[in-house]
């Protein structure tokens, strides 16, 4: 019993972690997006393609609750 609270204790611990460290890596990669979201409406003729092709590289973000580091078969804060 005590084996099962420790696990669960720790499972808890690594997904506070991972939905930290998820969140600290977006914030910078959310506002360069912003940015070049913002830069797309300002930007003269000789910078749509550079701004395009920068906007373009962004992933389409998932629309999943379920954290990407989970697999599918999981469910949400149990995922290894």
């Amino acid at each position: 019993m005590l084996k099962a609270k420790s696990a669960e204790q720790a499972n808890q611990s690594k997904t506070r972690f991972l939905a930290s460290a998820s969140h600290d890596l977006l914030q910078p990669l959310n506002a360069a997006r912003l940015f070049t979201s913002a830069l797309a409406g300002k930007a003269g003729n000789d910078m749509k393609e550079l701004v395009e092709h920068i906007d373009s590289s962004w992933a389409p973000r998932r629309k999943s609750s379920v954290p990407c580091w989970t697999s599918r078969n999981s469910t949400r804060g149990t995922g290894t």
